[in-house]
């Protein structure tokens, strides 16, 4: 972190002119030798206006794919940042380079990003699946489907051979829209290895939206309340409360091993005020075996 503090005194002093590189130009101002060695292994970002923030770096080359690589790679185990402002610009730098600890353990089965669950996820990103170590990965087949399970048009792609970012990206084509979870169908081909996975991931609420709640009781506590877009459970006495944007629509569908409620779902189109006391029954299911078939069974308020 001190070579990259000396780094971004370096940068504030001569970008303007001689623009953002990894080294410094020796006679330089700020130039020093521990600046020039951080600047060669890190990711760095300069910003034209006197404002930044230390998350705009950081997301920054969290959306650059190349400078993800760096940073979520599991031999990295330690780092450095520096970050500094004058009156008109600002710069930073993240070393992803001096804190790898080389032939350690790797995670044999790669990093995702976004993780498995993430939320409130950029609704430009970019998908990617990296690995470290000799097998160079090749994309097999990827797909991308909204929670109505349609899916949405991608662009791939794969590392050449024996590339230092071994890794492969699935970039969706339209922007995605705000508060929806996505899910994500990928296989590669790892050396002799295939390796497939599916996660979920999802997108951030719109800042300027409307939101409306739907709630209510289900009749038994820690039941699983799946919705268009996404899903919650209940309190311990079956409270629940679901964040809606104004206009929604969709299905609500309450769930939870040997229990089946009524009404089974809720339907809604277009909602624009809080949906309150929205109870379901639940009633246990009793299963098993006469032993013949045909045979009726009575039971308290009904027959099967």
């Amino acid at each position: 972190s001190a070579d990259l503090a000396k780094h971004v005194n370096y940068m504030l002093l001569n970008v303007p002119t001689e623009g953002l590189w990894h080294g410094e130009t020796p006679g330089n101002p700020g130039y020093t030798l521990e600046g020039n060695q951080a600047a060669a292994e890190s990711n760095l970002w300069f910003a034209y206006f006197p404002n930044a923030t230390i998350p705009m770096s950081i997301d920054a080359w969290m959306a650059s794919i190349h400078h993800r690589y760096g940073m979520l790679r599991p031999d990295l185990k330690t780092t450095g940042y520096g970050f500094g402002c004058d009156s008109q610009n600002c710069g930073s730098g993240l070393n992803v380079i001096r804190g790898i600890v080389w032939d350690t353990t790797l995670q044999p089965n790669g990093v995702i990003y976004p993780g498995a669950n993430q939320s409130n996820v950029n609704r430009d990103i970019t998908i990617t699946w990296q690995f470290t170590g000799p097998s160079t990965v090749v994309l097999v087949n990827a797909s991308l489907k909204n929670s109505l399970g349609q899916s949405i048009a991608i662009t791939t792609t794969s590392p050449p051979n024996g590339d230092y970012f071994n890794m492969i990206s699935v970039d969706p084509v339209p922007l995605l829209a705000y508060g929806t979870t996505y899910s994500v169908d990928i296989t590669v081909q790892l050396g002799g290895t295939q390796l497939h996975q599916i996660w979920n991931f999802t997108t951030a609420i719109d800042p300027t939206a409307v939101f409306y709640t739907i709630s209510g009781n289900t009749g038994i506590g820690v039941t699983t309340m799946t919705y268009t877009g996404g899903s919650i459970v209940t309190d311990d006495s079956g409270n629940y409360s679901i964040l809606i944007q104004s206009g929604w629509s969709g299905t609500v569908t309450p769930s939870k091993t040997g229990y089946v409620f009524l009404p089974a779902n809720r339907a809604y189109t277009n909602v624009t005020s809080n949906q309150t006391n929205q109870n379901y029954t639940a009633y246990v299911t009793l299963s098993g075996n006469v032993g013949a078939a045909g045979v009726t069974l009575n039971y308290t308020d009904g027959t099967a």
